[in-house]
């Protein structure tokens, strides 16, 4: 569990949960996935759509997207260590930008540059972890960001597995 193919694996099944999780918004049943149905909306005003329920703001979905994005920090350093901090932040950025374009799109969901934001943030979090894990485990980080993204990634799974059964 402390080599590169392993974190490498995991951190593909990361990237395949992502997608579905923000493509297909979780559903195990592809038939309620509307595609090209919706209208196309962008929201290029930074955090002008948050979201709002009896009169506060929520907070969380903006927290999610940093959670969402937080292994990639993490994990593509360990992967490919020839790419440096801002190299990783902006491949971040990059598939960020390419789910929000595939939302447009595709009509699912709304294109957000407050996601954008956030998911960034989230890649620079998981960098910030990352190093604190070099300090604090020299010689174990491989190895501890693997058994943290195997829990988080079977975690997800089970989810999945859930949502499969409670609606079939």
């Amino acid at each position: 569990m402390t080599n590169r193919k392993f974190t490498k694996s995991i951190f593909i099944l990361y990237l395949i949960l992502l997608t579905w999780e923000i493509l297909l918004k979780f559903e195990t049943d592809l038939s309620y996935v509307s595609f090209f149905y919706g209208p196309r909306i962008v929201n290029c005003i930074p955090f002008a759509q948050l979201l709002v329920v009896n009169g506060e703001i929520v907070f969380t979905e903006l927290l999610f997207n940093v959670i969402a994005f937080t292994p990639f920090g993490s994990c593509f350093p360990l992967i490919w260590k020839e790419f440096g901090i801002w190299k990783v932040i902006g491949l971040g950025f990059m598939m960020s930008l390419s789910y929000e374009m595939l939302q447009y799109i595709l009509t699912i969901g709304m294109a957000d540059v407050t996601d954008l934001l956030m998911n960034t943030l989230g890649v620079v979090v998981g960098i910030g972890i990352l190093i604190l894990m070099r300090k604090c485990f020299p010689n174990h980080v491989q190895l501890v960001v693997n058994c943290t993204g195997l829990l988080f990634d079977c975690l997800v799974l089970f989810l999945f597995i859930m949502l499969f059964f409670l609606t079939s």
